[in-house]
């Protein structure tokens, strides 16, 4: 993982592959496996030893922007589905 998240992530137990999670930047957790740029928690307290509360959810954080997402565009007349290139809004 990069530093542009900065908070540890949980990613939800099976879905791992997904994400492409390297075993140096990761620890295993009853609900999925947490994890961080290699840069990060490289002292105390480790990956591994992080309260709950100082974990970001991704599960919970993609599908709050989804619900909002969903709103807007709802709110504007646009397609939640359609995607916008990036190279027409560079």
């Amino acid at each position: 993982m990069c530093r542009l998240w900065g908070a540890p992530l949980l990613i939800p137990a099976g879905r791992e592959a997904e994400w492409g999670i390297r075993a140096s930047s990761s620890a295993p957790s009853g609900r999925g496996t947490i994890v961080s740029c290699d840069l990060n928690f490289t002292g105390s307290p480790s990956l591994a030893e992080l309260a709950k509360k100082d974990i970001l959810n991704v599960e919970t954080a993609l599908t709050a922007l989804a619900a909002i997402n969903h709103l807007y565009c709802r709110a504007v007349g646009a397609d939640p589905e359609e995607r916008t290139p990036l190279s027409s809004i560079a």
